[in-house]
């Protein structure tokens, strides 16, 4: 009976933390802390703020333009969005739209303090402390591993040194992040990850915004979060950007060569493989078992199916959407056996002249 009950309070001690840290907002409180109108119900709570590639019913949504809307709208209850999209759309009277007066800038500097609003890490301390040994589960701190918070480690686990774990971060079992890893913020591993020396996981994603004429630029706050799957391989110097909102995701099996730049909210595929100096943009998805050969570039926004190949210094270009088992080879890059028979013409074609 003592243990049953040990467990009985155990599980309410739990249950009462995280309805506590689950903090809401009155939806007509948040918009007269930020001067805007709500449009709608103006009585429900929300528990924060998503994105598009993660819809929450419980969470505003930034909504741009009549085609996200159209889209998505059947998935949210709460939307941020510009005042004159309401001329144009349908909007139901039960669901809640925080509105924003003036153009495409003046909303994103509205976004900018909301993320700011919502941001878990906002007021993080940047000072680090130092990682104390841990003696159990066969858990390997190496010398002068730091953290600026806490996180969680999973047995046989191995910091191989000189690294840094950021607040909230959770690394599974059977990992070896060797020296000189950089784990930033609300970071997540999965089980039986291998992250070679100066890799960078969960920087700041790369937004900015212009303020004035001079194009003096700001940065647009990036809260969202980097998720490694199990099974992952990671090379040195690679570095993977958080998501502005959301989660930029590494799927499990992926194997990643050294130097490759991954951009803020990118999702990869399980199984696929990227070579050296491979670039993706912003915003992309690749699909399984892709294979990126050395130095391709995948522009913002991309759509690549399941079982493609990008040859070799190629480019996709913006908002691309390329079909599952398409193989892809040139700058812009095109179907590989005809850009291979186009430069064997040309190639011909000046020899001829000669």
């Amino acid at each position: 009976k003592l243990i049953t009950l040990r467990i009985q309070l155990f599980s309410l001690i739990k249950h009462c933390v995280k309805n506590f840290k689950m903090k809401v907002y009155k939806i007509s409180d948040l918009a007269q802390q930020f001067n805007l109108q709500v449009v709608g119900n103006s009585s429900k709570e929300i528990q924060g703020i998503s994105d598009i590639n993660e819809l929450s019913p419980q969470k505003i949504i930034p909504i741009v333009d009549k085609k996200q809307y159209q889209k998505y709208h059947l998935q949210i209850n709460f939307f941020l969005i510009p005042k004159n999209l309401l001329n144009i759309i349908e909007f139901d009277k039960e669901k809640s739209y925080v509105t924003v007066d003036g153009n495409k800038k003046d909303f994103t500097f509205k976004l900018i303090e909301f993320l700011n609003f919502f941001d878990p890490f906002y007021k993080l301390s940047h000072h680090s402390k130092l990682i104390k040994k841990k003696q159990n589960e066969n858990i390997f701190i190496g010398e002068n591993c730091l953290t600026n918070g806490s996180f969680q480690i999973g047995k046989n686990t191995q910091l191989m040194g000189n690294n840094f774990i950021g607040d909230q971060c959770e690394i599974g079992e059977d990992c070896i992040l060797y020296p000189g890893v950089f784990l930033d913020r609300g970071t997540k591993i999965g089980d039986r990850v291998t992250i070679y020396p100066n890799a960078v996981i969960g920087k700041s994603g790369f937004g900015f915004v212009e303020i004035n004429e001079s194009h003096d630029r700001i940065a647009i706050p990036q809260i969202g979060n980097v998720l490694i799957e199990d099974d992952v391989s990671i090379g040195a110097g690679v570095c993977i950007d958080r998501a502005t909102i959301s989660t930029t995701k590494i799927c499990k099996g992926v194997k990643i060569d050294n130097l490759v730049q991954i951009a803020h909210n990118v999702l990869v595929g399980e199984n696929s493989v990227m070579a050296s100096q491979v670039g993706i943009a912003g915003s992309s998805q690749l699909g399984k078992n892709v294979i990126l050969a050395g130095q391709a570039g995948v522009a913002d926004h991309c759509i690549i199916g399941n079982d493609v190949l990008v040859g070799g210094q190629s480019g996709i270009q913006s908002k691309a959407n390329v079909q599952d088992g398409e193989k892809l080879f040139g700058s812009p890059a095109i179907d590989m056996m005809t850009k291979i028979r186009l430069e064997k013409k040309i190639f011909n074609f000046f020899n001829k002249k000669k």
